[in-house]
């Protein structure tokens, strides 16, 4: 597994005690593993962030990479999360 492997684009967060910028599939892992409350983190968006997240750092795949960012930014967005003005 490789989870120094780079995020599609940094996703960075807002409004909340969060990492301000994940840029690596570890980075987003722990983001959730590590710093979100387990009543948040059983939501369904988080869950389906997070098993995306480790089949990208199982594959290696360019789609699976995209897809696991996409996720991230779909959860942090269904938070509030998301600092929209620095996705790249």
């Amino acid at each position: 597994m490789d989870f120094d492997r780079h995020l599609s684009r940094a996703v960075r967060t807002s409004g909340h005690k969060l990492p301000h910028e994940a840029t690596t599939l570890g980075e987003a892992l722990d983001m959730i593993d590590e710093h979100l409350p387990s009543f948040v983190r059983s939501r369904a968006h988080w869950h389906r962030a997070r098993n995306q997240i480790i089949d990208a750092a199982e594959t290696g795949s360019q789609a699976d990479v995209y897809e696991a960012t996409s996720q991230l930014v779909a959860a942090l967005e269904a938070e509030g999360w998301l600092d929209n003005g620095t996705v790249r």
